[in-house]
C-alpha cells in the first residue's frame, strides 16, 4: 500500500537537467504543489554516476537532450545502479513516442515543460507509488525471514484445493520429509496424520469457521516416529489467493514432562496422603472417645467445600486438613482428653495449645495445600475470640472457617466424655445462630442445606 500523498513533503531529487532556469522552474513548481525539494541538479554522465554512489534521491527527473548527455542513457543507467527510483522525465523536446518508448524501459511518468502545473502531483504520485512498493518488498522478506526461520513447522495451502503451496524448513524437519516431497500435495496425502479423517474433519471446519485449534493432534514422521503437535491453523487471503496458514508445533517433549510431573505429583500426594492416615491412627490410638472425629469432620468440612463451589483442589485440601485439624492433641495427657467431667481452667487452657501444636508438627510438611494454617486456625472465630491469635473476619484462613463450622457440628452432634451428643438439630441451631458472629455465614449455609435439603448425614470413615 503507498503511503498517502499528504504525508509526501521533503523529497530529495536529482535532476539531469542543462539549464538553469529550468531548474528554477522545476523548484518552483515542485514548491507550488507543496513539496519542500532538496534539489541537486547535473547535466554528464560521470556527475550522474557519481551522485548514484551516494545516499539516493527519492526521485530522478531528467531531461531528455542535453549537450554532453540523454535522458535515454541517464534511464539506462539509473535502471542498473537505482532500479528502486521512480524516473521521470521532465522536457520540452521529448515526442510522444520517445515517451512511451522511455516508459517501456523504465520511466514511470513524463511532463512536458510547458506544462509544468502537473509536475509537482506526478513526482508526488511516483514516490508514492515507489514507497509503497518498497514497504511491500520490505514486509515480504521480514515475512519470508520470518517463516524460513520460524521455530514452528508451517504450511501454506491453497485454499480451494488445500494443497500446499509452501512448507518452511522447520516442518520438512519434524516429518522428515523434503521441500519437493510436500509442495503440491494435500496435507492428508502426506501420510503424517494418524487419524486421517480426523483431519479431513478439521479441514471441514477450518472451511466453514475459518480458524481451528487442536493441541493433541498425532503426527507420524517419515521413520515411523510418532510426534504429538499443537495445531493452529486459520484462512486469509494473499494479495487475490484465498490460503490456509497451519502452525504446528512439537509438543511432545512438553507433554512428555507433564506427564512425568503429573506421575510425580500422585507419588507425593499418595505419600502424603499415607502420612496423614498414619497421624490420624496415631492420635486415634490415643483418645478412642474421638475415634472418627477428624474422619467425620473431614467429610463434613469437604462436603461444605463442595456446596459452596470451590475448586476440587480446594476441596481436597479441606478434606485433608479435617482428617488432621486436632493432630496437635498428642501432646495433651490422655487422661484429660478422656476425663468424664468437665476441664478446670488451667486444664482447658492446655487442652487448647493443641492447635499451636498441631500446627508446629504440621508446617515441615510440604503440602500443596495450607494444611498447617487451617490447623492452626480451625478455632480462631469471626469477632477474634477464639484461639490461639485471636483472629478476625477475613484474617482467618476459609479453610479455617469452614473447618470451625464442621467441628462444632460434628463436636455437638456425637459422644464426649463429659456429656452426651446434643444431636444435629440443636448443633445446626447454634451455628445458624452465631453466623455472622463466631462463625462464617457461606460455610453455615452450605451446612444448613446439606442436611436440611439434601439429607446429609454422618457415616463412618474409611481413610
Amino acid at each position: 500500500m503507498s503511503p498517502p500523498a499528504a504525508s509526501i513533503q521533503f523529497v530529495t531529487l536529482l535532476v539531469v537537467e542543462d539549464s538553469a532556469e529550468d531548474l528554477e522552474l522545476i523548484g518552483d513548481a515542485l514548491r507550488d504543489a507543496g513539496l519542500e525539494p532538496a534539489i541537486r541538479g547535473l547535466d554528464t554522465e560521470p556527475a550522474f554516476r557519481a551522485a548514484l554512489s551516494q545516499p539516493l534521491p527519492d526521485a530522478i527527473l531528467a531531461d531528455w537532450t542535453l549537450p554532453e548527455f540523454s535522458g535515454a542513457r541517464a534511464l539506462q543507467i539509473a535502471r542498473e545502479l537505482a532500479p528502486e527510483v521512480p524516473f521521470l522525465f521532465v522536457s520540452g523536446t521529448i515526442s510522444e513516442a520517445a515517451a512511451l518508448s522511455g516508459l517501456r524501459q523504465g520511466a514511470v511518468d513524463y511532463v512536458f515543460k510547458h506544462q509544468l502545473d502537473k509536475l509537482g502531483s506526478t513526482v508526488i504520485r511516483a514516490i508514492a507509488e515507489a514507497r509503497g512498493r518498497q514497504a511491500l518488498i520490505t514486509s515480504e522478506e521480514r515475512y519470508r525471514g520470518l517463516f524460513e526461520t520460524a521455530q514452528d513447522g508451517i504450511f501454506i495451502l491453497e485454499a480451494d484445493s488445500s494443497r500446499i503451496l509452501e512448507a518452511n524448513p522447520c516442518i520438512c524437519e519434524l516429518l522428515g520429509m523434503a521441500a519437493q516431497e510436500v509442495l503440491g500435495r494435500q496435507l492428508w496425502e502426506l501420510g503424517v496424520f494418524r487419524d486421517q479423517q480426523g483431519a479431513l474433519e478439521i479441514f471441514k471446519a477450518l472451511r466453514q469457521q475459518g480458524y481451528v485449534r487442536h493441541d493433541n493432534l498425532m503426527l507420524q514422521t517419515a521413520n515411523g516416529q510418532i510426534r504429538e503437535v499443537e495445531f493452529v491453523s486459520n484462512s486469509y487471503d494473499a494479495g487475490t489467493t484465498a490460503v490456509i496458514q497451519c502452525n504446528i508445533r512439537d509438543i511432545s517433549d512438553r507433554r512428555a514432562a507433564e506427564r512425568l510431573a503429573r506421575r510425580y505429583q500422585g507419588e507425593v500426594l499418595q505419600s502424603l496422603h499415607q502420612i496423614v492416615a498414619a497421624l490420624v491412627s496415631l492420635n486415634e490410638c490415643r483418645d478412642p472417645y474421638t475415634a472418627g472425629h477428624e474422619q467425620r469432620v473431614s467429610v463434613l468440612a469437604s462436603a461444605i467445600a463442595t456446596e459452596m463451589k470451590l475448586s476440587p483442589q480446594q476441596v481436597e485440601g479441606i478434606r485433608i486438613s479435617g482428617l488432621v485439624h486436632d493432630i496437635g492433641k498428642f501432646t495433651i495427657p490422655a487422661e484429660l482428653l478422656t476425663k468424664p467431667t468437665r476441664l478446670s481452667r488451667e486444664e482447658l487452657a492446655l487442652v487448647r495449645t493443641h492447635a499451636e501444636a498441631g500446627y508446629e508438627a504440621l508446617r515441615s510438611i510440604q503440602f500443596p495445600w495450607p494444611v498447617a494454617e487451617a490447623v492452626r486456625q480451625h478455632h480462631e472465630r469471626l469477632d477474634g475470640s477464639g484461639y490461639p491469635q485471636g483472629l478476625k473476619g477475613d484474617q482467618i484462613a476459609l479453610e479455617a472457617r469452614i473447618l470451625a463450622v464442621a467441628d462444632t457440628v460434628e463436636a455437638m452432634a456425637t459422644n464426649r466424655p463429659y456429656r452426651h451428643a446434643l444431636g444435629i438439630a440443636a448443633a445446626l441451631a447454634t451455628v445458624e445462630a452465631e453466623q455472622g458472629l463466631h462463625y462464617d455465614p457461606e460455610p453455615v449455609a452450605a451446612c444448613l442445606r446439606l442436611f436440611r435439603e439434601q439429607n446429609f448425614a454422618f457415616a463412618p470413615s474409611a481413610y
